[in-house]
């Protein structure tokens, strides 16, 4: 009897197909030693998942199915549901952005089938965000947005997908022959203030370019808000002071993603109305910081910027 066996992708991870094989880039911090760590689990059947082992710092991981039956493809919505950082809304072409050792980790992954795994707005508080485009705080309203995506792979009659990591006991794991199996890859910061914007790491292994070996200096960001959305609360926030209404203020400068030492002058500042506002005004431009979230997987569909990754 037929198997299956579902790859869960998620965190920051950027796929794109080269033919029959489907390729995850893995962004990383700190050689592997961050908050990303692409944790590998796995389970059979309906069983509970395994304990988590970290694959940040691997060379490579390869996945091979020798009696697969399945061919590499996608669902029909996989394209528009998913981040893709070369379409018209985002980038018309990227590149690899110099050696990506220490920087990002590379899954190659055959005869898989990619389709929606969850959204975003199924994982409260989010809502759907807007793209922002960082220089100008421009805004692109989107309608949904996966938060993971789901690779499946059929195996004939006693076939089994196989793991290699040099981070793995024995450099690798295998599926038990006849049992269909869940594998997890979360390449998802594990801590609730993360120092950088998920967002921002793509743009640590791919850039923008002209087309005549240019780079484009254009980043875009998801979960932060764009100028027109900060004006509006930022006009909020001063009109709550000037009131004298001082409840209501942290929570929104919470929602704009607004550096605590920023918050903790306001009961420095409490009483002294001008400053306040001073202060208000100063954080009117897009904030560079934010709770890192939502961390989202991403595609590349362009043919000549897929040519450039690894």
């Amino acid at each position: 009897m037929a198997t299956t066996v579902d790859i869960i992708i998620k965190g920051i991870a950027l796929c794109y197909r080269k033919g029959n094989y489907w390729h995850v880039l893995f962004p990383i911090d700190e050689g592997g030693r961050g908050c990303h760590k692409i944790n590998f689990s796995h389970k059979k059947g309906d069983e509970s998942d395994s304990a988590k082992t970290p694959l940040a710092q691997s060379t490579s991981i390869t996945i091979r199915a020798p009696s697969a039956n399945s061919a590499s493809g996608q669902t029909d919505n996989f394209g528009h549901h998913v981040l893709d950082l070369t379409s018209a809304r985002t980038h018309p072409r990227i590149r690899r952005k110099g050696n990506l050792t220490g920087k990002a980790v590379l899954m190659i992954i055959p005869n898989a089938r990619f389709s929606i795994n969850r959204y975003l707005e199924e994982f409260p508080p989010h809502r759907i965000p807007n793209l922002v485009e960082q220089s100008t705080g421009s805004e692109i309203g989107l309608t949904t947005l996966a938060h993971s995506v789901k690779a499946t792979i059929t195996l004939d009659d006693g076939g089994q997908v196989i793991v290699e990591s040099d981070q793995l006991t024995g450099g690798q794991f295998a599926t038990e022959r006849g049992f269909s199996h869940t594998l997890t890859f979360d390449n998802d910061c594990e801590i609730v203030r993360p120092r950088k914007n998920d967002m921002d790491m793509f743009y640590d292994v791919i850039e923008e370019h002209d087309g005549t070996g240019n780079p484009v200096n254009r980043r875009f960001r998801i979960g932060g808000q764009g100028r027109d959305t900060l004006q509006r609360v930022i006009q909020e926030i001063i009109e709550l002071i000037e009131s004298g209404k001082s409840k209501g203020i942290i929570q929104q400068l919470i929602q704009l993603g607004v550096d605590e030492k920023y918050i903790n002058l306001l009961d420095e500042l409490s009483g002294d109305v001008e400053s306040l506002k001073t202060l208000i005004k100063i954080l009117s431009e897009p904030p560079n910081y934010d709770d890192g979230k939502p961390c989202l997987v991403a595609i590349v569909s362009d043919p000549g910027s897929i040519e450039t990754l690894p």
